[in-house]
């Protein structure tokens, strides 16, 4: 097969994509990776052939800072319908994933068979749980059904009618609910693992859970493994994809919490912004690591809740503490606490020194949560969900 991986997002979006590409590459399909613009290398370094799809993903995160989310992926919904029909010329199979929303129409013009990847079941339609728009995790079911009506009403008013003048010049007859249409359109692949959170009752009429998608490349840079070999472990600090205000005071707000705790950490600065400085020596800035290297090498992961960076936390088998700033990170940081693998989530914009420092004692000095993550740990088993995930995508049902 031809096979369109289609993902636009963050790190954490394309990164299970490029697993699943790999994987399929390996039973001798001919795959192609179109994801924003700023992954080529990243698409380059496993020898993935890549096209654009969007433009930078990190452009997406600055414009939200300044409009509402439905704005900004409404006007990109014209590019998305050009770029990925380009891409899409003789796919046999196109797997989307998150703001992928030209994915099920290019599909249906061109006759590929249709996935939609989603790393989180709070984004698909269930009375079980609100839309990732609602940070409360905890409301009765028609309470969810209510929040999930609305965000409907909110998609359809403000992408319906692009995505119908767009269909319409590719000769598609007109869809009446865009939520729908956009998340749970062709088989939805559920990339989490349900020991981590209890498979909801799904309005959806094609999900499979797979389990969660890694991609186990890389290693170690030698300063930052030999800082972790030093005693005692160091927790990991780090808020992957998500763009700080104020960096400098991040850094800050970091070094006195962790300073605070009396513990060693590891600082990601992933597209933060975070900048080198003198930094005392029981802490080490880094860009990025492989998780699947760096998590069993650390005592705890203090985070931002994107999908990827707590299964692999999990997988490590660590506790690890939610610092939410949007989206499904919520969902995460409440089921995490809910499962007795971390403490209460602090979202972004209560996070100071004490919090931090709160935080992270809570990590290291309460023994349950270790015991509870090596566990979990123990039931995860990556192998089986990349198979999983390929079965689907192979087969022509």
């Amino acid at each position: 097969m031809r096979v369109l991986l289609a993902p636009i997002g963050t790190r954490g979006d394309v990164q299970p994509l490029v697993a699943l590409g790999l994987a399929l590459r390996e039973r001798g399909h001919d795959v192609v990776l179109g994801a924003p613009a700023n992954f080529d290398s990243f698409a380059a370094s496993f020898g993935l052939p890549f096209t654009a799809i969007a433009p930078d993903y990190s452009q997406f995160l600055r414009e939200l800072a300044r409009e509402p989310f439905l704005s900004v992926l409404a006007r990109q919904v014209p590019e998305q319908f050009d770029l990925l029909r380009a891409a899409a010329d003789g796919a046999d199979a196109i797997v989307g994933s998150m703001l992928q929303a030209a994915g099920p129409s290019i599909a249906e013009r061109m006759g590929a068979r249709y996935y939609f990847m989603l790393p989180a079941p709070v984004f698909v339609r269930s009375e079980d749980h609100p839309p990732v728009t609602v940070r409360r995790q905890n409301l009765p079911r028609w309470a969810n059904d209510l929040a999930w009506r609305y965000r409907g009403f909110l998609w359809n008013r403000a992408l319906r009618d692009p995505i119908n003048r767009l269909r319409a010049r590719i000769d598609l007859s007109p869809i009446r609910d865009a939520q729908d249409h956009v998340l749970h359109s062709g088989h939805v692949l559920l990339a989490y693992d349900s020991v981590l959170v209890p498979t909801p009752s799904f309005r959806c009429p094609r999900v499979t859970v797979t389990g969660s998608w890694h991609l186990d490349s890389g290693e170690l840079d030698p300063q930052l493994a030999a800082f972790c070999e030093r005693r005692p472990k160091p927790v990991f600090v780090g808020f992957g994809s998500m763009i700080a205000g104020d960096p400098r005071q991040l850094l800050r707000t970091i070094l006195d919490g962790v300073t605070a705790a009396g513990q060693r950490a590891v600082i990601g600065a992933g597209w933060s912004g975070l900048e080198a400085c003198a930094l005392p020596e029981h802490c080490l800035l880094i860009g990025t690591a492989p998780f699947h290297r760096l998590f069993p090498a650390v005592a705890a992961s203090i985070h931002h809740g994107g999908a990827g960076t707590t299964a692999a936390a999990a997988r490590a088998g660590i506790p690890q503490a939610i610092v939410p700033h949007f989206s499904d990170q919520y969902f995460w940081g409440e089921w995490l606490f809910r499962r007795g693998l971390g403490p209460r989530p602090v979202p972004i914009e209560r996070l100071t020194s004490a919090t931090l420092a709160s935080t992270i004692r809570a990590l290291v000095d309460t023994p349950s949560m270790r015991r509870e993550a090596e566990r979990i740990a123990g039931r995860i088993v990556p192998s089986e969900s990349l198979a999983a995930a390929v079965r689907i995508v192979e087969s022509p049902a």
